[in-house]
Parts: structure tokens; C-alpha cells; sequence
């Protein structure tokens, strides 16, 4: 499932590397925003010439990635396929990806895969990004299993993530962040992840990415401002609420982020967050603001 958006000056690559994967037999389908260049003409294009292309109805204008990816897990036909994968539209896959996922998807029965990624920018530099530190046990609380253009669902786990994405459709809206929410959806009803150490495609820097790798000041910069404006603390109340289920301790279930949870939170991080430098991050985040909470 590919979401697009403003993306013609790379989107042909992107398809290519899809059509071009090793083992298996792909079912495309893409999901296109209002664009002001060539997007909507050149996706009509390629599924003319692609049997295997389907272009959805326009379904936005949506303003951000995670609602185009959440129309279109609302509306594929999931009864065509085994396996669903999600695509952004500026990335080059490894050949292998897909293979590889739906090997260890096969023989583990895990219910979700994801994996870590090759950065790469326009001057030649690269970067492999690590988001397979092991998991720990509230980490889908608080952040993604990786970026979600790795992510690959065995239909067990589609399936009903489509029912549930249907059902709570509207305030979905108002998550930005698809991958952290799918992430959640699966390890809050107590199902296995897997997040694969072995890079599984190539990741695109450009000015125009909507996250992007997390390397520079600028990106830090933006992830400060947004605890600091409250979003990430919202987003985090939202997520939880929307993909709460049974195997989730309620009192990790209805978030509250009063001065006495945030400093349990902060004393709780080793269980938030996988890597050790988000953990001290996070704990420092919970500590400033219970003390500047009003």
C-alpha cells in the first residue's frame, strides 16, 4: 500500500523496487492526495500499464501521511492477499524485503514485522537508523516498532486492525503517527513483533520529508518543540485510547500526565522506550514536566 502525495520526482523508483521484489507476487495499491505536480497523472499511468496497480478514489484531501495510510487500510480488499505491507512513496526497497518478511512472518507467526532502515542523502551519505533495540514492555505506548514503511502484517493481523481502523475511523483524524498507532493496535492485545536488524530498504533524506531520519539539530529541534507544545503528550493520550485493550494495565490505558503519573513515568522509562538514550531522554522529559505542571 503506497501513500502519495507531491511525490512524482520519485515515486517511479519506489514503484519499480516494489514491482521488483524477489519471491513473491505483489497486489499494489495507492492512495493519492491533492498534489501540485504530476502525482495524480503519473499514478494513473502506471496502474493503466500494470495490471497489478490499483489507484484508489480520492478519499482526502487528508494533510498528512498517517490519515492517506488510514484510508487506504480501511479500504483494500484484504481477501485478495496474505500479506500487507506499507510503502511511502520516496523510498528504494531491497529486493529481498518482501521475502524476508513473509519467511520470518511464516515461521515464527509473529503478527507484525518492521525492520531497521539504510538513511540515505542527496550529497552520498549513509547511515544505517537501529530501531531493533529489543523491545521492552510499554515501549508501543510511547513510540513506533520503526518506521512504518518497513512494516508487513500476515492478514490474521490486518484483518482485524481493518475492522478496528473502520470502527474508529473519525477520531483517528487526529493521529500523526500511523506506525506508532499500528505498533500500539498489535502489542497492546499482546501479540509478537519482530523488528528485523537487517536493513530492508534504502531511506530517502530530502527536505520534503515529513519525519525523516532523526540525526540532525533541526529534527531535534522539532521533536523538543512538540513535547514542549503538549502534541507529543497528546498524541500519546489519543494512541492509547484508541488502541486500548485488555492485556494493557489500565493505568497505562487512560493516560493522565498529572505532576505524581509523569514522575512515575519517569522513574518507569527503561519499560517506555527501547533505546537507553530515549529512556534518559524520556525520563528528563517526565521530570521537567512535572515540575513546570500547572
Amino acid at each position: 500500500m503506497v501513500a502519495a502525495y507531491n511525490g512524482a520526482e520519485w515515486l517511479g523508483e519506489q514503484l519499480a523496487s516494489i514491482q521488483q521484489q524477489q519471491g513473491v507476487c505483489v497486489q499494489l495499491w495507492i492512495s493519492v492526495d491533492r498534489c501540485t505536480d504530476d502525482t495524480v497523472e503519473l499514478c494513473a499511468r502506471y496502474a493503466s500499464e500494470h495490471p497489478n496497480t490499483k489507484v484508489l478514489p480520492f478519499g482526502g484531501p487528508f494533510g498528512c501521511a498517517a490519515r492517506n495510510f488510514f484510508y487506504l487500510i480501511s479500504q483494500v480488499d484484504l481477501a485478495q492477499v496474505d500479506f500487507v505491507a506499507l510503502a511511502d512513496q520516496d523510498d528504494i526497497w531491497h529486493s529481498d524485503k518482501l521475502a524476508r518478511a513473509v519467511a520470518h512472518l511464516s515461521q515464527t507467526g509473529d503478527a507484525g514485522y518492521s525492520s531497521n532502515v539504510m538513511a540515505f542523502w542527496p550529497d552520498g551519505r549513509r547511515l544505517v537508523l537501529e530501531k531493533s533495540q529489543p523491545q521492552v514492555k510499554y515501549d508501543y505506548l510511547f513510540e513506533a516498532g520503526g518506521p512504518g514503511c518497513t512494516y508487513v502484517l500476515p492478514t490474521a493481523t490486518a484483518q482485524p486492525l481493518q475492522d478496528h481502523v473502520r470502527e474508529v475511523f473519525k477520531p483517528l483524524w487526529d493521529v500523526n503517527f500511523h506506525d506508532w498507532f499500528i505498533y500500539s493496535w498489535v502489542r497492546s492485545r499482546g501479540l509478537r513483533w519482530y523488528i528485523d536488524p537487517e536493513p530492508s530498504m534504502e531511506y530517502r533524506q530530502h527536505p520534503s520529508n515529513q519525519l525523516g531520519a532523526n540525526t540532525s539539530v533541526k529534527s531535534l529541534r522539532k521533536r523538543w518543540a512538540d513535547i514542549g507544545s503538549g502534541l507529543w503528550f497528546t498524541q500519546v493520550q489519543l494512541i492509547s485510547r484508541l488502541t486500548a485493550a485488555p492485556h494493557t494495565p489500565a493505568f497505562y490505558r487512560y493516560l493522565s500526565f498529572s505532576r505524581r503519573y509523569l514522575l512515575y513515568l519517569a522513574l518507569r522509562a527503561p519499560a517506555c522506550r527501547r533505546r537507553r538514550r530515549d529512556q534518559l531522554l524520556f525520563a528528563l522529559v517526565c521530570l521537567i514536566s512535572a515540575i513546570s505542571f500547572r
